[in-house]
């Protein structure tokens, strides 16, 4: 093939991948085609079996990973999958063969929407159910803390056996105080006693339980 390739016989051609300012010329494209028809090296897109086979890996791998993090650790892990995936494509795009990214980045977004509401409804409520059953009954800056125990399941929620001190405390007369007080004054009280001795729990690591 014989043509010219200087600036002033360059002709604009739209090609699919454009990379910079490149400028194509009429013997280029020529000598491209004839490389294509001769090597046989011609784009098709994924067969159809491969295709699925791959979201599936993909879809099967998400789910087996993303449930089990938080949900910013897990989007950033999907983006990851993502990435990798492009770079996939990117590879058998070099063998001739178009890879489509949408069906597997509905697959990865299907399966990171399903992880964060399972971790909702599995993880989150209990986590508030646990706060609910500690607060008011060890300190406020513990409640943080059994939490942590919980997400590295730490936290026996079936019991276990532990050495610890238990204080029975009371109020002496209370019984008879109540009969010959006003209500008030015996709720005021208990308020008064109630405060006191739950600070003094706290303070020493202490938890309160009633019967």
């Amino acid at each position: 093939l014989v043509g010219p390739i200087t600036k002033a016989a360059s002709e604009n051609y739209g090609v699919p991948f454009p990379v910079g300012d490149a400028r194509v010329f009429n013997v280029e494209l020529q000598a491209d085609v004839i490389e294509t028809l001769l090597g046989g090296k011609f784009l098709r897109g994924e067969d159809p079996p491969a295709q699925i086979i791959s979201v599936l890996i993909v879809a099967a791998l998400a789910g087996l990973t993303l449930p089990r993090l938080p949900w910013l650790y897990a989007t950033v892990l999907a983006i990851f999958y993502f990435a990798a995936y492009l770079l996939y494509a990117y590879q058998r795009f070099d063998d001739g063969i178009i890879v489509t990214p949408l069906y597997v980045s509905l697959a990865l977004f299907t399966a990171l929407a399903l992880a964060v509401v399972y971790r909702y409804f599995s993880e989150e409520r209990a986590r508030r159910f646990i706060s609910r059953i500690f607060y008011g009954r060890i300190a406020p800056e513990a409640v943080p803390a059994v939490i942590e125990l919980y997400n590295r399941g730490a936290l026996a929620l079936t019991g276990g056996r532990r050495q610890v001190t238990v204080l029975c405390a009371t109020l002496r007369g209370i019984s008879a105080l109540s009969e010959i007080s006003a209500p008030e004054t015996v709720i005021d009280l208990l308020d008064q006693y109630s405060t006191a001795i739950i600070d003094t729990f706290f303070r020493c690591g202490g938890a309160i339980t009633s019967q």
